[in-house]
């Protein structure tokens, strides 16, 4: 595209949500909380959805989609190649949050993840009312996302407005 990365970066990030979880047996889960962000104005993605690259495997080609989405949501309801995608959310400090259908998650290598970090949001929720979890959660990650974008512009002199 003709326009500067940083531009891009700035006008992307603002819409897509990383969406993951289990493709074979919670799929139908992911495709109706894909289908209530994008009702909230969101553009959700899912791996699957977007081309490989050649040179890069699978966890790259997460890290990438992670690192542009403004943050994701991972359906930990059911046994998945997830456990290390939820690892990569953890390990690049990704506003992240871990729905569990009736509260049961898929592994309990997840369980706690929130405990020690402060940009993980672990949340039980009820896959037939998803139009009511989905804005809360939502909600959650876009406080979580000022209060981060408020410290860092403490923290960092060139971003203080007027700078």
């Amino acid at each position: 595209k003709d326009i500067p990365v940083s531009e891009y970066i700035d006008k992307f990030k603002k819409k897509p949500v990383l969406v993951l979880g289990d493709y074979e047996t919670g799929l139908e889960r992911l495709e109706s909380i894909c289908r209530v962000l994008g009702e909230l104005g969101y553009e959700p993605i899912m791996v699957r959805d977007i081309p490989d690259h050649p040179s890069q495997d699978i966890r790259q080609k997460v890290v990438a989609i992670g690192a542009i989405s403004r943050f994701v949501v991972v359906d930990d309801s059911s046994n998945s190649g997830h456990l290390l995608e939820v690892e990569l959310c953890d390990q690049n400090k990704w506003v992240t949050i871990l729905l569990r259908a009736a509260g049961h998650g898929g592994s309990w290598m997840t369980a706690g993840l929130s405990y020690q970090s402060n940009v993980i949001l672990e949340q039980p929720y009820d896959p037939s009312s998803l139009e009511e979890a989905i804005p809360r959660i939502s909600e959650w990650a876009e406080k979580k996302l000022e209060e981060l974008k408020v410290k860092y512009d403490s923290t960092y002199p060139w971003r203080m407005k007027g700078s």
